[in-house]
């Protein structure tokens, strides 16, 4: 990720004032990229407690009696 090449010694060289800016945008990003992966993993643990019903699955039984053809 681009922000792993923003090392101590590429800020270091920055003026004083553009080294405070560059340290807080990093540590902005860093806050979002947590609470995003938090976000994900919450999606990820809804998705993985749902079942999958005849009812709510793409792939239907055929042997569920909806799909039953009687002569």
């Amino acid at each position: 990720m681009l922000l792993d090449q923003i090392t101590d010694e590429i800020i270091a060289r920055q003026a004083s004032e553009a080294r405070s800016i560059i340290r807080l945008l990093l540590a902005e990003m860093a806050a979002r990229e947590e609470r995003m992966m938090a976000r994900i993993a919450e999606l990820q643990a809804e998705v993985a407690a749902l079942k999958r019903t005849p009812q709510n699955s793409s792939l239907r039984n055929h042997s569920h009696p909806e799909h039953m053809v009687i002569s």
